[in-house]
């Protein structure tokens, strides 16, 4: 059969050597090189993230004098990680921080997506009579290991206890109220 449509292309014999070859030959793809068994490989540590925010950052906000709630929602595709969230005013200035909550997840049903977090207001412009009327920068970490509690290690405050730990950090603009 393909004698046949081989004399039937109406064109030279090297044409029809290279229509035969296309019409019969079968392409495999090399390999470019040497596969890795997933098996093999290290797991790799997701980044935790800031996914969310309410109000969304970076702002600017102006805190109320009565203070408020925000939230963060935070999220880690290592479902087994508990993650822990810090909150900061000027850092490195104000130095260390003014909130911290650890975010559990269920290691076998847990989610990437974890529950919002809330970030209560009311002692970010404290003591208010030094930050009355002052735009402020309060940056939310959110780390999959714990944080050192050696104030010595850098950076500040922010330094991991697990090097292969991650973080991630996003900030709001604030201007404080005027009593």
């Amino acid at each position: 059969m393909v004698q046949k449509l081989l004399h039937s292309v109406p064109v030279g014999t090297c044409a029809r050597a290279l229509w035969l070859m296309c019409a019969t030959a079968c392409v495999f793809p090399l390999p470019s090189e040497t596969e890795v068994s997933d098996i093999d490989a290290p797991p790799k540590n997701a980044d935790p993230v800031i996914a969310n925010s309410i109000p969304m950052m970076p702002g600017p906000l102006t805190l109320p004098k009565e203070g408020q709630t925000y939230t963060v929602t935070v999220r880690d595709a290592d479902i087994k990680d508990t993650l822990y969230v810090r909150v900061f005013r000027n850092y490195p200035a104000g130095l260390g921080p003014i909130y911290e909550h650890p975010v559990p997840n269920d290691p076998t049903m847990g989610k990437e997506v974890r529950d919002p977090v809330p970030l209560d207001t009311t002692g970010w412009c404290q003591p208010a009579s030094a930050f009355a009327g002052t735009q402020l920068i309060i940056d939310v970490v959110v780390a999959d290991r714990p944080f050192d509690p050696d104030i010595n290690a850098t950076p500040q405050y922010r330094h991991l206890l697990d090097p292969v730990g991650k973080l991630n950090i996003r900030s709001w603009v604030v201007t404080c109220p005027v009593p």
